[in-house]
């Protein structure tokens, strides 16, 4: 599938519920370019989830806090297209309705964004330039610091 037709594709799935605004747009640089689907809850605007593709090779979801969660996969069938930004979208909802929890992983106490959707816990990370910050605690100094 390619980035045009992936933007089809996230118009029709987008929801159309009073309690979200939904964004359809492109980004991205030629021939890098990629689709995206934002959900903005109308209640809380610093609330939102966003879907991205190029149509194939990766899927991301990503939510308020910097937590996403992604799959790549070679050669896409448009039927998996489909069924993976389906899913992502029932994900997206279900954070937006609040059918998440924040949790920390054991060993280094690194927060994560638990999702509870189609029966199913989907989990979202901090990028790895978040996870080092945590793990190493960086902080900034200052020359004269």
């Amino acid at each position: 599938m390619n980035v045009s037709d992936a933007q089809e594709l996230l118009r029709e799935l987008a929801p159309s519920a009073s309690e979200v605004h939904s964004e359809v747009g492109m980004a991205g640089v030629m021939p890098h370019n990629y689709t995206f689907l934002k959900l903005v809850s109308t209640s809380d605007s610093g609330d939102y989830a966003v879907i991205s593709t190029p149509g194939d090779g990766w899927f991301e979801l990503g939510v308020a806090g910097g937590f996403v969660t992604g799959q790549t996969s070679d050669l896409t069938p448009d039927d998996d297209v489909r069924e993976i930004l389906e899913y992502y979208v029932r994900a997206a909802l279900a954070y937006l309705d609040g059918r998440w929890s924040n949790e920390k992983s054991r060993a280094f106490k690194i927060p994560f964004v638990k999702l509870h959707a189609d029966d199913d816990c989907l989990k979202l990370h901090l990028s790895i330039v978040d996870t080092f910050k945590q793990v190493f605690r960086f902080t900034r100094v200052g020359r004269d610091g």
